[in-house]
């Protein structure tokens, strides 16, 4: 049996705070939609790769991620500089992981 959807109420002060989070969010990153298309798309294209699914979990996480910043970058502000601070911020936690691990670990 299906069960009926409840609307959840949000107390108008929160519901404020998170009305301008996303206001200054889209300022940064342009529209969500614009930004899903483009991420899901090239997530889409190495998640076709065999070896994709052969990777450490954090590798393939790290690589989600970028492609989410980089769409950011393309749909919003690509002068965003927090951006490509993610993207190396991702990229290095998983080379110290690659560097500090037993390849047959990882």
């Amino acid at each position: 049996m299906a069960r009926a959807k409840t609307a959840v109420k949000i107390s108008k002060p929160v519901e404020k705070v998170v009305s301008n989070t996303l206001k200054q969010r889209g300022a940064i990153y342009g529209e969500f939609i614009d930004n899903a298309i483009i991420a899901q798309g090239l997530k889409d294209v190495v998640r076709k790769e065999p070896r994709f699914q052969t990777m450490p979990a954090d590798q393939r996480e790290a690589i989600d991620v970028i492609f989410s910043k980089i769409a950011r970058q393309i749909t919003g502000d690509y002068s965003y500089d927090d951006n490509f601070h993610d993207i190396q911020g991702y990229a290095k936690l998983c080379e110290d992981r690659i560097l500090t691990t037993p390849s047959d670990e990882l």
